[in-house]
């Protein structure tokens, strides 16, 4: 496609070269070439402009809002999405629509951290895709459930995985991808480690694949098995080898929020305390417009494991109440009850089980409501006063 858009660039260009310039951009984009996607999508949206292309014009505001938004000019990404979903519904191009409505659910929640809203334009994605027929973007809409996820609705998200083609999963090659990131830690955290073995071998080849996003998806569920499995110290390579494309992908995606955790946890599961300053650091250092909430509160739940092992209470308890409260701002119910059910543990460590016991209860209680058997086991031994404060993910 390169060899022939230089080709075309020669001549005259018209709206099969503004067609192709789109497409060589967005496909840059995701081999995680930047610099010559932006120069792609340049001559695309000029060509857009002066020939009135509606289709080629959304498509290609499309991908240079996802070039902003990598590069943490998230505001304005945004509003190229909206944009370009308000072009292509005005000129009915469904196939824009759909891509518009995907990629502006997947921006309100990786940076604002809005799931309420992610779900929401999801299932209006959905419902637009099955009223044009489209089983390729029904498909991708399907597999999008990392906002259901982080709001708790992990029955909804093995329903939509329940409905993508796996026996010729290639068909539904980008739902396959994105769906790890739910449909893995929702069978990790109730503890159906083959289900979730199952799905990632699958999709295997992701390993090595051209597209920097298909890998980082696989990789964030591969870590995320395997901490489960106990192989602290091959989950956090794996989970590094993630979070090192943040720079491609952006601070905010998906695979990467959970590859920071994932590779936090393992290095304290290790006692490497010197890798979890410098992960943490990442978070820390980044200007406070571009640090997604959710990395801050998990930030501040591993300053409290930090502060606990150096025995500084006052820090614990105050980094544990911070962690616990941005959970609950976000209303992500698991994260909001495993940071409650640490903070309890350490409580009851320190001879304080009268205050550690409503932390308890409410994290038994959302666990109950998620179906989350392994860390209802972990409350319901009944030794938890006894017990000292354990490594997250542990």
């Amino acid at each position: 496609m390169e060899r022939a858009l230089a080709v075309l660039l020669e001549e005259d260009p018209g709206e099969d070269v503004a067609v192709l310039a789109a497409q060589v951009g967005r496909f840059k984009f995701f081999t995680g070439d930047h610099e010559l996607a932006s120069q792609r999508i340049e001559t695309a949206l000029s060509l857009a402009e002066a020939l009135s292309l509606p289709e080629v014009l959304s498509q290609a505001l499309n991908t240079k809002a996802l070039l902003l938004v990598s590069h943490g000019r998230r505001t304005e990404g945004s509003l190229l999405l909206r944009h370009a979903l308000e072009v292509a519904l005005e000129y009915d191009k469904p196939s824009a629509a759909m891509r518009a409505f995907y990629n502006l659910s997947d921006a309100v929640w990786s940076f604002g951290d809005r799931y309420e809203e992610a779900a929401k334009t999801v299932r209006q994605g959905l419902a637009h895709a099955r009223k044009v027929g489209s089983r390729y973007w029904e498909w991708a809409f399907l597999g999008y459930g990392y906002p259901f996820y982080a709001l708790g609705a992990w029955d909804e998200v093995l329903a939509m995985w329940d409905e993508l083609p796996h026996e010729d999963w290639t068909q539904a090659r980008l739902a396959n991808g994105t769906v790890l990131c739910a449909a893995v830690p929702v069978c990790v955290y109730r503890g159906r480690l083959g289900d979730a073995g199952r799905m990632v071998e699958a999709v295997g080849e992701f390993e090595h694949s051209a597209d920097v996003q298909e890998r980082c998806y696989y990789g964030s569920a591969r870590a995320q098995l395997l901490l489960a499995e106990g192989e602290h110290a091959e989950a956090q390579r794996v989970a590094e080898s993630v979070f090192a494309e943040r720079e491609v992908l952006g601070i905010g995606a998906d695979a990467i929020k959970e590859a920071f955790a994932l590779a936090v946890q393992a290095a304290l599961a290790l006692d490497r305390l010197d890798k979890a300053e410098e992960l943490l650091a990442v978070v820390e250092q980044l200007p406070p417009g571009v640090q997604p909430q959710f990395l801050n509160a998990h930030d501040s739940r591993f300053r409290a494991h930090l502060a606990a092992r150096r025995g500084d209470y006052d820090e614990t308890e105050r980094l544990f109440k911070g962690g616990a409260g941005l959970f609950q701002e976000l209303a992500v119910p698991f994260h909001l009850a495993v940071t409650q059910l640490e903070y309890g543990e350490w409580l009851a460590a320190e001879g304080r089980a009268e205050e550690a016991d409503p932390l308890f209860m409410q994290a038994r209680d959302a666990f109950e409501r998620l179906d989350a058997k392994p860390w209802l086991e972990r409350i319901a031994d009944g030794r938890i006063e006894e017990r000292a404060v354990k490594s997250p993910g542990s």
